[in-house]
């Protein structure tokens, strides 16, 4: 399944170690992996203090909502 993740949305998943061509067709290993790091990545990474989503938390939001959309 090929997914429309933008430039930022990729240098993030890269960041977090998933080596993946994003621009090609996705298998639904690849799809549960993506929103199984970027989840994570959000808990940890993603809230501020005011436990409102940082930077970081808007853009792994963003993928998520990407993967909603399946």
């Amino acid at each position: 399944m090929k997914l429309n993740f933008n430039e930022e949305q990729i240098a993030l998943l890269k960041e977090i170690g998933l080596n993946l061509n994003f621009t090609s067709s996705l298998s639904e290993d690849d799809i549960f992996e993506i929103d199984d790091r970027v989840a994570d990545h959000l808990i940890n990474y993603g809230i501020g203090e005011d436990d409102m989503p940082n930077h970081i938390g808007l853009i792994c939001e963003s993928i998520l909502e990407v993967l909603s959309d399946l």
